[in-house]
């Protein structure tokens, strides 16, 4: 059976030793489990070629720092947590790639946000700002509430009828969170499927708009959460799982293939 391989992007430049309690290490763990080959990403390789060079058959866009405002027209002085121009450099062109391959995508906190200002969506900077006195969930858990990481923060409502409901097999579960940005308008590809108490998105798909353009069929489910933090958690399991075997079923990824966002 040929590997699986799926790429981990990463706010690595190539210079650090990978911790190995770092969120990428996580992801790597968690993709390993779940029987792909991960491949780490760092933002110094060039975000046109790595997925031909690595046979990559899917990729999961991980958590970090805020996207630079500049791409979606937000308030650089709200969204300015970890920015890092190098790492949109790299990152945006690689999810427009992966788009029009239609490569399976998980994209985590960071990485659906990501996801929502590429196709066109924007940001809430910061949700203390945003909600003011009516700021009540612990979308900080470490910062909010004193939390382990290792935690659940809040619960949030699954839609019926989408993918991540079918994973869960509920409409209440309980997530972690480490966010202080969320999707403010939401990029006209996706639909919501889960939601936080307070209205925050917590999770998107693709829709069924059968108008969209092709490449917004394949696999993509985006998590506010971190699914690589709850190591025991049924649903972080099933959802690396099901992201994998999309990998495995969709087939091999030619570079030949233009990608239709370029």
């Amino acid at each position: 059976m040929d590997a699986i391989k799926i790429g981990v992007t990463s706010p690595l430049t190539g210079d650090e030793v990978l911790n190995d309690a770092s969120e990428a290490r996580r992801h790597l763990t968690a993709v390993e489990a779940a029987g792909g080959e991960p491949i780490l990403l760092r933002i110094t390789m060039d975000p046109l070629s790595v997925i031909q060079e690595f046979g990559l058959r899917g990729i999961v866009f991980s958590g970090g720092g805020d996207v630079s405002a500049s791409q979606y027209g937000g308030n650089e002085i709200l969204a300015n947590e970890g920015t890092d121009p190098r790492r949109d450099a790299f990152e945006i062109p690689l999810m427009k790639e992966a788009f029009g391959l239609r490569m399976p995508i998980l994209a985590v906190c960071r990485g659906m946000q990501l996801a929502n200002v590429v196709l066109g969506g924007t940001l809430i900077e910061d949700l203390r700002n945003h909600f003011g006195a009516h700021y009540r969930l612990p979308h900080r858990q470490v910062q909010d509430a004193d939390l382990p990481r290792d935690s659940y923060a809040h619960e949030i409502t699954i839609t019926p009828g989408t993918v991540l409901h079918e994973l869960a097999e509920a409409e209440r579960i309980s997530i972690n969170s480490f966010h202080h940005q969320a999707i403010a308008e939401l990029a006209p590809p996706f639909r919501a499927t889960a939601h936080a108490d307070d209205g925050v998105i917590e999770a998107i798909e693709f829709s069924n708009d059968t108008t969209l353009p092709h490449e917004y069929s394949g696999f993509f489910i985006g998590v506010q959460w971190h699914p690589e933090g709850l190591t025991e958690d049924r649903l972080s399991k099933c959802l690396y799982a099901d992201f994998v075997n999309a990998c495995r079923t969709t087939g091999k990824m030619h570079s030949s293939q233009h990608s239709l966002l370029k």
